[in-house]
Order: C-alpha cells, then structure tokens, then sequence
C-alpha cells in the first residue's frame, strides 16, 4: 500500500467526517485559494465552488493562492472554515502526496510592511500551525506513515522576514518539521 493510501486511511479513521471534506487533485499544477476563511481549489478556468454557486477569480484574486506545482496526485483537506474538517482557529488546509504531508497557513491578504504588522500575521500564522499539528499528532499519534512532515506560511513575495523566536519555538516544539515561508509547494 502507498503511504499516500496509508495516510488516508489513518485519516479516515481519526476524523469521522474526513472523507466529505476530504478530495484528490491529479493536475499537475494547481492553485488554492481562501474565500472569506475557507480554502477552495481553483479550477483550470480560475474559478471556485461556493456553496453550489461558481465565482469567478480576477487578477488580484489569483495572486494571492497558493501554488502546487510538479504534482501527480494531491490530496486536499480544507480545515478552517463551515466546509473544513476542524472548522475553528487552526490554519487553512493541508496537501499531502506519497511523499510530504503540508500544512498551509495563508496570509497573502497582508499588505503593511510595519513592522508590528508583520510581527502579527506571522505570529498569528506560525501559531495556527502549531495548534493544527497538535490536534493532528493528538489525533493520528504523530504517526504521518514516514511522509516528510512540512507548514508552510504562506505571505506575499517580499514580505519582510521576522518573528525569529516564533519560528525556532514551533520547530523546537515539532521536532521533524520544516517551516517554510512560501506560496508554493514543489512536489518532488
């Protein structure tokens, strides 16, 4: 059995109500976006699905998703939100192919470059990550089938690095995890 298939099952077996969240993307690029605190995947015609209606996604609207690239089969776990699979504070959704299991957090939405600003929306970001890899350790006993264990917090391209103490706390506490500060995830 694949680790992909592993996963999912452990999954389905830790959260009864994964699999209506739950859905599989085999383009080999794809983009998501979030839409009034729910994540969506963006269709090839740059559109999402809310609640049985198509809005159509503008420029400004596609710049600021998340991009996976490079990719053959991804799933996608909405988290956050009415349609996710936790629905209160945790960060966005999570993708997971056969060989990294990824925790996103996006912030594209964040324009101030003030220093304080900045300070806030990582914090924020870097501790829903941190929250949502509790629950999901709680809950699959920090079992992730031998996947590479990533959190991405997703900001706008030049965003200005801070929160150094925020970002060493979380990889001291979640030993084995990558954080990455990107919005895009390269699949190998």
């Amino acid at each position: 059995m694949s680790k992909f298939s592993l996963i999912q099952e452990r999954l389905t077996n830790a959260f009864p109500q994964f699999l209506a969240c739950f859905s599989i993307d085999t383009r080999s690029e794809f983009k998501i976006f979030d839409y009034k605190g729910q994540s969506y995947l963006v269709s090839d015609d740059n559109k999402i699905k809310v609640k049985g209606e198509f809005i159509t996604l503008g420029n400004t609207e596609l710049s600021k998703t998340f991009n996976v690239l490079n990719a053959k089969n991804v799933g996608f776990i909405p988290l956050d939100g009415d349609d996710g699979l936790i629905k209160y504070s945790v960060c966005d959704f999570i993708v997971f192919d056969d060989n990294d299991f990824c925790f996103v957090e996006i912030k594209l939405n964040a324009t101030s470059t003030k220093r304080r600003a900045v300070g806030a929306n990582r914090g924020k970001a870097i501790d829903q990550l941190s929250k949502t890899v509790d629950v999901f350790n709680a809950k699959l006993d920090s079992d992730y089938c031998q996947l590479n264990l990533e959190a991405y917090v997703s900001t706008p391209n030049g965003y200005p690095i801070r929160n150094i103490d925020k970002r060493i706390a979380f990889l001291e506490k979640h030993k084995g995890f990558k954080l990455i500060e990107s919005d895009e995830k390269i699949c190998r």
